[in-house]
């Protein structure tokens, strides 16, 4: 029997790349959803989820800005931070995404699980 694909999942900060991120693993057959941790009340959303894989995303201000178009500023991406804390605390993996491409972001991505799953 195939063992199933571990189930990864992304969290981070508005505008740091979590979609995009589990798309392109997605594209490349990994098993991903991005989970909107940040909007969330409960610091622990991320565990319902069950994720075999946790990846944490950041970004800072200026970067998210040059994303996407907002009015909120440094304080709601603090309450984002304080909300994601847990989720930090117990990643797999944490990748500050400020002045990486998308391919870049994919790329530490899947460099990790490449190295964790032959471990495994």
């Amino acid at each position: 029997m195939e063992k199933s694909r571990p189930l990864i999942v992304i969290v981070g900060n508005c505008c740091s790349g979590k979609t995009t991120l589990a798309n392109n693993l997605i594209a490349k057959g990994y098993r991903a959803k991005a989970i909107l941790q940040e909007h969330a009340i409960s610091k622990k959303m991320w565990n319902r989820a069950e994720p075999d894989i946790l990846i944490h995303l950041s970004c800072n201000l200026e970067s998210a800005r040059n994303r996407r178009d907002f009015s909120w500023g440094q304080e709601k991406l603090d309450k984002q931070r304080e909300l994601l804390s847990d989720a930090l605390e117990h990643c797999d993996i944490s990748i500050v995404t400020d002045g990486l491409s998308i391919e870049e972001v994919a790329q530490k991505a899947i460099e990790y699980l490449e190295k964790r799953i032959l471990n495994e």
